[in-house]
């Protein structure tokens, strides 16, 4: 494929910025991954995660100063057994995966909570 001409031209590091941009709708992201191999490379296989750190933070709450309390905890033998030499590094794509397909799952459910609510009070 050509890379002269649109957003293939552009660095990643600013194709990834852009992306942020699409945080409010993920399948979005997925479906522009898809449109190139390079593309895809940028959203999904980028070592620094800078992307789906953003994303993630846009939507959900940042999840580092628990942590960092947690591995304090755990530094000092304060911790309960399951907690103890747990790996306190963060897969922002995947748990922003994880989040967003439990929130579609709720989401989902609630719609058909009230879909069929709507239906037995007639």
């Amino acid at each position: 494929m050509n890379r002269k001409h649109g957003l293939l031209v552009l660095p990643a590091e600013l194709i990834e910025e852009i992306t942020t941009y699409l945080y409010h709708d993920p399948p979005s992201i997925a479906a522009l991954s898809k449109t190139s191999r390079f593309l895809c490379s940028v959203i999904y296989e980028s070592t620094d995660q800078h992307l789906w750190r953003r994303v993630f933070l846009m939507l959900f709450d940042d999840p580092r100063p628990t942590r960092a309390l947690l591995s304090a905890a755990d530094a000092k033998g304060v911790l309960s057994e399951k907690f103890i030499g747990h790996s306190w590094s963060y897969e922002w794509q995947q748990e922003f995966q994880r989040r967003f397909a439990a929130q579609t799952f709720m989401f989902r459910s609630r719609k058909h909570e009230i879909e069929v609510g709507a239906h037995s009070s007639k």
